[in-house]
């Protein structure tokens, strides 16, 4: 089944949509106080928020456990995974429904092994 070719107006209004949904969270963050963090918004509509590495890792991983609570009646979390460099990944996916369909989106945070921590 083919649905046919994806146009800048398609993309245009799945950025739309993914920001208005990134309008809500920011609300909702802000009136939690949880930490900012740094978000992107796909060509797709989706929607990418990262703890930012200039933070020490206790504060990354303070900030993704803040978002992840938010989020969590709307994502899966995965499984911590190790980094090659011996650091660890964070990461949870989630589906934010709106009345135009759901905004896929995703958090993460990769933190520095122990021993270089900031």
């Amino acid at each position: 089944m083919t649905f046919g070719q994806i146009t800048n107006r398609d993309e245009h209004r799945w950025q739309l949509r993914a920001a208005e949904v990134l309008t809500q969270l920011l609300k909702h963050g802000y009136d939690g106080e949880l930490p900012a963090l740094m978000w992107t918004i796909a060509s797709t509509g989706t929607l990418i928020g990262e703890a930012s590495v200039l933070q020490p890792n206790a504060d990354r991983r303070a900030a993704f456990e803040a978002w992840a609570r938010l989020l969590d009646r709307h994502g899966n979390r995965w499984p911590e995974r190790d980094r090659m460099n011996g650091g660890t990944h964070l990461h949870l996916t989630f589906s934010y429904p709106t009345n135009r369909g759901d905004v896929k989106g995703a958090i993460r945070a990769d933190l520095d092994p122990a021993d270089s921590d900031q």
